[in-house]
């Protein structure tokens, strides 16, 4: 009796191994571009007992760089900048990228309790902060007939 052994098999599984090895040693920035991982900045959502804070963290930037807006539910932090780099610079071939100063909108759905008339923002060290006061509901009281 011939006992022949068929790898057909094997051939297409080390490559499928190889390629799963490649993928998980690289970040995902690395896979699909750091600026799409990288384009919007972090931002840190604070309850407190008067107010909500959103600090953004977006170093780099001018105060005057920054548009916010509230429509309706939504509040937008926007920021229209060209990066500044130089023709030849932007044909560069980046071989890895994790910051820029360049163009992004962020936004935030406001809650039903969020006073929009009394949002204010600070940008200092880096840091864009947006207080939303809460809307102050009157406390309940006892009416006394007369």
């Amino acid at each position: 009796m011939n006992l022949i052994k068929v790898n057909s098999f094997l051939p297409v599984h080390a490559q499928m191994s190889d390629a799963i090895e490649v993928l998980l040693n690289r970040s995902v920035a690395e896979i699909v571009g750091s600026d799409v991982v990288n384009g919007l900045p972090r931002a840190n959502v604070i309850e407190k007992e008067d107010a909500f804070q959103i600090d953004l963290a977006v170093p780099g930037f001018e105060r005057s760089d920054f548009k916010v807006d509230v429509d309706k539910d939504l509040l937008t932090v926007k920021v229209e900048k060209d990066d500044g780099r130089t023709d030849e610079a932007k044909r560069l071939s980046w071989k890895r990228r994790e910051f820029s100063y360049t163009s992004f909108t962020r936004e935030f759905k406001l809650d039903k309790q969020m006073n929009r008339e009394g949002i204010m923002a600070h940008y200092e060290n880096g840091i864009l902060s947006l207080q939303i006061p809460k809307e102050i509901k009157e406390a309940t009281r006892a009416i006394e007939v007369l």
